[in-house]
């Protein structure tokens, strides 16, 4: 059976993943691989492929796991070693508790260039054998009586060379009674170490956030480390930002995701989270993105399952957490026409060509490049009437373009008015929509000449023209 999971520190957390072809394909280059081949007569093979990786299992049971290896089961395991990096394999023994053995042996043979580490429970013996490929660590743990129970084999491996390599494991469970005692789970976790302490000082916000299909939402937060209060994790460290959602929208972060960052303690840096909308989403659909400020493993790898130190971290009676969420809620988008325009706009009198905005809109961010007609009239109280009109070409899905009516003031009095009004329309005359606006002349606010900054400058300019006289005109008397 093929198995993945990463761990914290020389933390084990119960996060063991029993992989499936949907795993196998999502596996990427830094994730640890494990297989299991069980050697016994009379036993049945599967093997999956997928992703280019072949993952072989092979189960026994009862009495025919007699054989060639006596009465014994032979496991070999490919275990991809991250460079710079530990690695815990935990081997799992699943008793037979209706024909327990009276005795049980286990033997790890760990490949040369590996460190053995941490054995638990302590081996009943450490010897070396050597091959082709060099020095051997056979591992034995000897079990008889009461201490033949279901348990967990666990050691961890140090790898100190610069590059990955694939080794070879292998293994062995032997009992006195001819009973395969089934190894049924292998785990590799991945180990990190926690020196500084990861906290939001700026999370998510609060509530439902409403969006519509296609747009992009984005908001700012804040990964800090809050070493500067912690008592078990006070100094600085390498941290990353890690997302999650569920339902597989765009999430795209700056700086990008998972990437590792150095930070003293009392730092932080800004972190922005950009959330996209797909366009097929149904309306009424939730989402939930999950932001987690991790550690990274000795590899530099971000290891969301790290963990944290202290959660929630205390400060100004705020509580700050390493993980935070944001809901969404998919509600119905604008129309992929309408038009927009103040409802009230000021001209200065005696303007000969006073530009009053509108703007057109393709609301719905999903739809394509539209165009559009419009025409803009006015009733000639302030000038002359308008009557201007235009097209406005392929405005993309959820942006908008500014257009103009164009007033002549120059004859107008304070206090005139006018009314504008915009239709815009497809080509197709497929969409339509209207708006008004009103006008009022409005005196001109003059442009006082003498302000504060003006008088200084022209100060400074007699007294440096004074300057000057006062030096050329020593010079002449020398």
């Amino acid at each position: 059976m093929i198995f993945k999971g990463k761990i914290p520190g020389m933390v084990a957390k119960d996060v063991h993943l029993r992989m499936t072809v949907s795993d196998i394909d999502n596996l990427s280059s830094n994730d640890a691989l494990l297989w299991k081949d069980v050697i016994c007569r009379n036993g049945t093979d599967t093997t999956i492929t997928s992703n280019g990786a072949s993952l072989r299992v092979h189960v026994t049971y009862g009495p025919s796991c007699e054989g060639e290896k006596v009465t014994g089961a032979e496991g070999k395991r490919k275990i991809e070693i991250l460079p710079n990096g530990n690695n815990r394999i935990i081997a799992s023994l699943d008793i037979d508790e209706t024909n327990i053995p009276t005795s049980l042996t286990v033997k790890e043979m760990i490949p040369p260039d590996l460190t053995l580490e941490n054995p638990n429970p302590t081996p009943t013996s450490i010897s070396y054998i050597t091959v082709d490929e060099g020095e051997y660590t056979l591992v034995e743990w000897s079990f008889t009586g009461t201490d033949i129970i279901d348990r967990d084999i666990v050691y961890d491996i140090d790898k100190p060379e610069a590059s990955n390599r694939t080794y070879e494991f292998v293994g062995y469970t032997m009992t006195n009674n001819g009973k395969c005692s089934q190894r049924g789970d292998y785990y590799i976790y991945r180990l990190c170490e926690k020196n500084g302490e990861p906290a939001f000082n700026v999370a998510l916000p609060a509530g439902v956030q409403y969006v519509i299909r296609g747009e992009t939402w984005e908001y700012e937060i804040a990964p800090t480390n809050f070493g500067f209060i912690s008592g078990s994790c006070p100094d600085a460290d390498t941290f990353c930002v890690h997302v999650d959602d569920m339902l597989g929208w765009t999430v795209i972060g700056d700086p990008v995701f998972n990437t590792a960052r150095i930070l003293d303690s009392g730092s932080l840096w800004w972190q922005t989270v950009s959330v996209t909308v797909p366009c097929e989403a149904v309306i009424g659909t939730t989402n939930t993105v999950i932001v987690v400020m991790a550690f990274t493993d000795p590899a530099g790898i971000c290891a969301p399952d790290c963990g944290d130190c202290e959660d929630p971290n205390m400060y100004g009676g705020v509580p700050h957490y390493s993980t935070t969420m944001v809901d969404f809620e998919v509600i119905e988008s604008p129309p992929a026409l309408y038009v927009m325009s103040n409802s009230l706009f000021f001209v200065d009198q005696g303007q000969n060509a006073a530009y009053i905005p509108f703007s057109i809109c393709n609301g719905d961010p999903c739809a394509p490049p539209t165009s559009y007609n419009y025409v803009i009239t006015s009733i000639g109280s302030v000038g002359e009437p308008i009557n201007q009109s235009g097209i406005v070409e392929n405005v993309p899905g959820g942006e908008l373009i500014d257009i103009y009516g164009i007033i002549d003031a120059g004859n107008a009095e304070v206090g005139d008015s006018d009314e504008l009004t915009l239709i815009a329309w497809t080509i197709d005359n497929a969409l339509f929509d209207t708006c008004l606006q009103t006008i009022s002349i409005i005196e001109p606010v003059p442009v006082p000449l003498f302000t504060t900054p003006v008088v200084t400058i022209l100060v400074l300019a007699v007294i440096l023209s004074s300057a000057v006289v006062m030096y050329r005109t020593a010079r002449k008397r020398v």
